[in-house]
């Protein structure tokens, strides 16, 4: 398992930093709420264990929406969870960019319960992806896990920081307006189930046993 803290990359100063703050630095207010939709996948896991969600981006418009660049922080208040790394892994969606510039590795930061990545596209004929109404992409699939002492039922809800810590910008650095939804990972330990098809072979088994007994007495 990846280090819980992991420093920014020298890489990512270079060249993602600039190509996501651009978008922050063109407007600065805090944008309005929009068709698009980054939404977390809500997940159960047992206690001590370890598990991945993915963050995802929905098109909920009418109209077609280019991304270029994204980058998002997501926080929790619950300190039985810790988040791990973010990688291009995507399993609920496909991932946004088909060329990545940072992937497979997209993590800039995580600190206990704090996880922030970002990527930029890396296909000069493309210029980001199109999103069409209707469409869901990957943002990325993030590692996390449970403390081994979490109380079963426990519910730790994930969301995403406030604009610009997670923002979207398309292929003119314009800012993208997003609506963020929240998810949550939910402790639930796991359970042997009971063998109920054994449990008639048993009462087979005892009765039989039962009447050679007898017999043998007669």
């Amino acid at each position: 398992m990846k280090t819980i803290c992991k420093l920014i990359s020298t890489r990512f100063i270079s060249t993602v930093a600039p190509a996501v703050l651009a978008s922050a630095v063109l407007l600065l207010s805090v944008p309005a709420r929009g068709d698009i939709v980054l939404s977390i996948e809500s997940v159960t896991g047992a206690p001590g264990s370890t598990g991945t969600f993915d963050v995802l981006l929905t098109n909920t418009g009418p109209s077609l929406q280019n991304i270029a660049a994204f980058n998002f922080e997501l926080t929790t208040a619950d300190t039985n969870i810790t988040f791990n790394d973010v990688t291009t892994s995507t399993t609920t969606a496909p991932y946004i960019f088909p060329s990545s510039s940072y992937g497979p590795d997209i993590v800039t930061f995580a600190i206990g319960q704090t996880v922030e990545a970002g990527d930029v596209t890396n296909d000069p004929t493309l210029y980001g992806t199109d999103v069409a109404s209707g469409a869901t992409y990957g943002l990325g699939n993030v590692s996390y896990s449970i403390d081994p002492l979490a109380l079963n039922g426990d519910i730790a809800e994930v969301d995403f920081a406030a604009y610009p810590q997670s923002s979207l910008s398309d292929n003119n650095f314009t800012n993208v307006p997003f609506t963020a939804e929240s998810g949550t990972i939910t402790v639930q330990t796991s359970t042997v189930p009971e063998p109920v098809t054994a449990i008639p072979l048993a009462g087979a088994v005892l009765l039989g046993a039962s009447l050679i007994r007898q017999r043998r007495r007669q």
